[in-house]
């Protein structure tokens, strides 16, 4: 059924944590995680499959990591001092009048959209 280069090559608490899950969670195995030498991932279930670069299979394990970096962007979104008015969004043209402030808008848009 397997080519001759088959092997199940998982460790003691991989094993462990799948056998405790499917046991308290009535999960089952549908299919196989495969990694080649140079950590690109290939997820094969039930006849689809899903090729994941080192990186995208990180960021899916570690949400975590993902989510600090981007608290920290938004850290740093917070902190930057608007280069076209006073911060407060509103900026006035050459004719002297009110204009919203593109930077603003979009500084607050992603902040916004982040605490969502």
């Amino acid at each position: 059924m397997f080519p001759k280069n088959f092997k199940l090559n998982m460790d003691r608490l991989t094993i462990a944590k799948a056998t405790d899950i499917c046991a308290t969670n009535e999960f089952e195995s549908t299919g196989f995680i495969m990694r080649n030498a140079d950590g690109k991932t290939c997820l094969v279930e039930k006849g689809a499959v899903r090729w994941i670069s080192k990186n995208d299979f990180w960021d899916i394990m570690h949400p975590a990591a993902v989510g600090a970096e981007i608290d920290a962007a938004i850290g740093l979104l917070n902190a930057a001092v608007c280069p076209c008015c006073d911060g407060g969004g509103t900026y006035y043209d050459n004719d002297c009048e009110p204009a919203q402030c593109q930077w603003c808008y979009e500084k607050n848009k992603l902040i916004n959209d982040h605490k969502k």
